[in-house]
C-alpha cells in the first residue's frame, strides 16, 4: 500500500544511452537524468549466497516510488551520490517497488 508521507527522500532516475561504436564494440555515454522523484528507502536487505569463489553476502536496497513509465532495469538509481543499478521491478497499481545493489566503483 502507498504511503504518501512516507516518500520523504529525493532520487534521480537516470539512462545510460550504449551505442555500438562501429568496432565490434560499444561506446557508453555519459548518464542522462530522466526523472526526479520522491521515494521510500526500505530497510536494507542482506543474504548469503555462493559464487564460484565460495560463500559471500550481498546487499540489496528496496526503494518505493508512484508508477512510472520510463523506468525499466536498464536504468540507474541515484541516492545520496550512490548509483544503484535496478535488479527488479515489482510493479504494483499504486507504486513500483525497485530492488537495487549498489554499483562498485572500480
Amino acid at each position: 500500500m502507498l504511503r504518501i508521507g512516507s516518500m520523504k527522500n529525493r532520487i534521480e532516475i537516470l539512462r545510460q544511452t550504449i551505442e555500438p561504436d562501429g568496432q565490434g564494440g560499444f561506446k557508453k555515454e555519459k548518464p542522462r537524468r530522466i526523472a526526479t522523484v520522491w521515494a521510500a528507502i526500505l530497510k536494507p536487505r542482506f543474504w548469503d549466497g555462493d559464487s564460484g569463489k565460495g560463500p559471500t553476502t550481498a546487499i540489496t536496497q528496496g526503494i518505493q516510488i508512484r508508477p512510472l513509465k520510463a523506468i525499466d532495469t536498464d536504468c540507474i538509481i541515484r541516492y545520496r551520490n550512490t548509483n544503484y543499478e535496478i535488479l527488479d521491478i515489482e510493479y504494483n497499481t499504486d507504486s513500483y517497488i525497485l530492488t537495487c545493489q549498489a554499483i562498485k566503483k572500480r
